[in-house]
């Protein structure tokens, strides 16, 4: 299951200062307690969704290039594609 809840929070100074923390689903991860898009701690969060993302590309890429025999060049897909854009 992909979480889109994945992320970096950065602080000018120890989150403990700034917002409160506490324990995730999973015992080794901790979470800020604020929606991060309501948060006015002056607050940096990365979100590293897109890595997975990429990731998954990758893997489609290579997966079609094993089973159908092309290697797809996504860098020659023009950004303003229709056919490939759902945005």
């Amino acid at each position: 299951m992909l979480d889109a809840r994945r992320g970096v929070v950065i602080g000018a100074e120890p989150l403990t200062n700034i917002v409160p923390l506490t324990t995730g689903t999973n015992s080794n991860e901790i979470v800020t307690q604020y929606s991060m898009n309501r948060s006015r701690a002056r607050l940096l969060k990365m979100d590293f969704l897109g890595l997975k993302t990429l990731t998954v590309i990758k893997g489609t890429i290579d997966l079609i290039a094993e089973t159908m025999g092309q290697r797809i060049d996504i860098s020659r897909i023009p950004l303003d594609d229709k056919m490939n854009s759902t945005c």
